[in-house]
């Protein structure tokens, strides 16, 4: 019995909920930093490589929907991240608009090593893209 492509009410829903499971895990995990700052998608990403190398066909079917989750998910923390970088760069403006030239130092400083993180999250993010188009 293979429950993403089964027709019985007991799986019907299993597909959708494999899709969910794994959309919250990333975002989740990228909320946290965990998924920056872990082996959190090398593991991922290992057990997909795995399971798509299976003589099962039912495994390698499971694989290949399971990295198209994981793909999924990942675009969209990488566009959230992105529009992050856009509103700081905003910010980063508008400050400096309002802001003399002694007066925003300190803020100027705060914009400068948020961009930097955000630029780090979206460098990581990618990497995990580009593993799993070209790995």
């Amino acid at each position: 019995m293979y429950p993403l492509a089964s027709k019985l009410t007991v799986f019907k829903k299993f597909r959708k909920q494999l899709a969910e499971f794994f959309t919250r895990l990333v975002a989740s995990s990228a909320e946290l930093g965990i998924l920056y700052s872990s082996d959190l998608h090398p593991t991922l990403q290992g057990w997909v490589v795995a399971m798509s190398s299976s003589q099962l066909r039912s495994l390698r079917h499971t694989a290949t929907v399971i990295a198209m989750d994981l793909e999924c998910a990942l675009s969209d923390v990488a566009a959230s991240v992105e529009q992050e970088v856009v509103t700081i760069a905003r910010q980063r403006e508008g400050e400096k608009k309002r802001a003399g030239k002694t007066k925003g130092k300190g803020r100027d400083k705060e914009f400068e090593s948020k961009a930097e993180e955000v630029k780090e999250r979206e460098k990581k993010l990618t990497e995990y893209l580009n593993d799993i188009f070209d790995g």
